[in-house]
């Protein structure tokens, strides 16, 4: 910085002056680095707890159940719901907040449509369409519109890279953020592997049960 002609007496302030401004670049990194931390921790946060209540379980079915309560408790989701994809198509295999449920259902059904959308395209679909979308979410959209939901995400659960299962989430009010979609694919990418090691054990006890009996 250059003052020409400046007196002696003014310089000190002029200096002082822009020493502060020097510190602005510094300043804000620092901040930008605190709330990066802030976000980072808080995303693992929720990943490690869903995977310790999916861990927890011993059977594939209230595996299920855990991880979909706990992503709706966490996410402030109105429900979520997790599906597998057996035999060409994806079939509803638990709720947040429901023991049971009637497959025959037309919410049911309306749940593994949308689903499929999703499975399809093998990615994440959004309801309402983020700026810049390509993706269908048609489904999506008209399964917002007759649930009264603000929001829907689905997305795929992989093995191997391959989609093998579902999730679905409800919002009644707002939509989902970057920082959770990022959430969720970590939730996605970390309970794959027991949920799958579940079913195939369960299926192999009712099979050895039916055997005995």
């Amino acid at each position: 910085v250059f003052f020409p002609d400046a007196a002696p007496e003014d310089l000190e302030g002029a200096l002082l002056r822009v020493q502060l401004l020097a510190d602005i670049p510094k300043s804000y990194q620092e901040q930008s680095q605190a709330v990066q931390a802030r976000g980072d921790a808080e995303k693992l946060a929720i990943v490690l707890d869903t995977l310790a209540e999916v861990n927890a379980q011993s059977r594939y079915a209230a595996a299920g159940l855990a991880l979909c309560n706990s992503l709706a408790g966490r996410l402030n989701c109105q429900r979520v719901s997790f599906g597998w994809h057996e035999r060409g198509f994806i079939r509803l295999q638990a709720m947040s907040r429901t023991e049971r449920f009637d497959r025959k259902m037309a919410a049911v059904q309306e749940i593994e449509k949308v689903m499929e959308e999703a499975f399809d395209q093998d990615d994440e679909i959004i309801w309402p369409k983020p700026e810049h979308y390509v993706l269908v979410n048609r489904d999506h959209g008209a399964f917002a519109a007759a649930g009264q939901v603000a929001a829907v995400c689905s997305l795929p659960l992989r093995r191997e890279g391959k989609p093998v299962a579902m999730l679905t989430l409800e919002r009644k009010e707002g939509s989902f953020s970057a920082l959770e979609i990022q959430q969720l694919r970590l939730v996605a990418d970390q309970v794959v592997n027991r949920l799958e090691d579940l079913k195939r054990r369960d299926r192999w006890l009712d099979a050895r049960v039916a055997g005995e009996g």
